[in-house]
């Protein structure tokens, strides 16, 4: 068992700085795809949850897969880490992950699925508003979220229990190359890229390194790089972890 978030932080332990330290000094397998903001961890005192942000089609979704992939292979990692299900207010398209994603129909239906977990409002322009959220998650483990640049840019739509659940959270950035991107959403997304040019080009535009000031830990994905953005990250959560148990 893991020691609880809210003990950590009664016992004066400074978890954003033990991870700081501990990426620091312990070798990043000479990657190029990954670094940290130093100064955005020393002030995270406690880490409650993680969040996986990123631009569309950045490989957010990959990335949580392959973290999902880990925890279904690690008991140390299952133990202490949970992935709870996203809701989304916007059509199932065809390419869309049902592991990850509930498609609530209704807005009664958005309301109850998120009822007791998280929920945030993303501008699609032109007047229209989509609503994602997760259901609650295991209150004995840190849950991971895996959400769009949304959730950091629209702070005040945040609908929780905890309200300020993002000042105790480790931010994961996903950036890719523009190139790689746009490849993802002719393949993922189709009917956007042919039928809504003006939703592909602000999806396009809304870059993941606006949110650079507001992350903890960067994860390059571009296309090729499989092997070690998965080395990255479960290199990265065994410091999470060891930084929250208090070895580091």
């Amino acid at each position: 068992m893991i020691e609880r978030p809210s003990e950590a932080k009664e016992s004066g332990s400074h978890q954003g700085r033990a991870l700081a330290e501990s990426l620091r000094f312990r070798t990043w397998r000479d990657s190029s795809l990954a670094w940290i903001r130093e100064d955005n961890l020393e002030k995270l005192d406690v880490i409650r949850s993680i969040v996986v942000v990123g631009s569309s089609n950045s490989g957010k979704t990959t990335i949580v897969n392959y973290i999902r992939e880990m925890l279904n292979n690690h008991p140390a990692f299952s133990q202490a880490f949970d992935i709870p299900k996203r809701v989304i207010t916007r059509p199932q398209r065809k390419n869309d992950d049902l592991e990850e994603n509930i498609f609530a129909s209704t807005s009664e239906d958005f309301t109850r699925e998120t009822e007791r977990g998280i929920a945030w409002e993303r501008d699609m322009g032109a007047g229209r508003t989509e609503r994602y959220g997760f259901v609650k998650s295991d209150p004995n483990k840190i849950p991971i979220y895996s959400a769009n640049n949304a959730l950091l840019k629209n702070r005040d739509s945040i609908v929780s229990s905890d309200p300020s659940f993002l000042d105790h959270s480790l931010v994961i950035l996903v950036s890719a190359p523009d190139d790689a991107r746009a490849k993802r959403l002719e393949k993922r997304s189709p009917d956007i890229v042919k039928d809504k040019p003006e939703e592909a080009k602000m999806r396009m535009e809304d870059s993941a390194m606006n949110q650079y000031p507001n992350c903890h830990v960067v994860v390059h994905n571009p296309e090729g790089a499989q092997a070690e953005v998965k080395k990255i990250l479960a290199f990265v959560l065994e410091n999470i972890l060891a930084s929250i148990k208090g070895t580091v």
